[in-house]
């Protein structure tokens, strides 16, 4: 999926499939359903498996995407900010994870 692709069904997915893409596209873990339990993200480098954090529902967990961006290449850090476009007080997660991901992704860059 392209990146405008995101961007324009964004307001219509439900915040689990907007959770999988933050964890998929932000942190690099691909995400697996287990049936009856739920999702599940793979950390590759520390070889672990979690439970899908509500990245886009909860503010204490989108700030661990922040804090992903923060420690990225500058160039993605400074799409961060701007794609945010809004004073520090007005940060809501859904905002925090739409722009962390459109910062990540390039324009007509594809994901899965």
């Amino acid at each position: 999926m392209k990146r405008e692709e995101i961007l324009k069904k964004w307001d219509k997915v439900s915040s689990t499939r907007k959770n999988i893409w933050v964890s998929e596209i932000v942190f690099n873990h691909p995400v697996r359903r287990v049936d009856w339990i739920g999702y599940f993200a793979s950390d590759k480098e520390d070889d672990r498996e979690y439970t899908l954090p509500s990245y886009s529902d909860n503010m204490s967990t989108a700030w661990k995407v922040v804090e992903q961006i923060r420690a990225d290449a500058p160039p993605v850090r400074n799409a961060f900010k701007a794609m945010l476009g809004v004073d520090i007080f007005q940060l809501d997660p859904d905002l925090i994870c739409r722009s962390a991901i459109l910062a990540v992704l390039e324009e007509g860059e594809t994901c899965s």
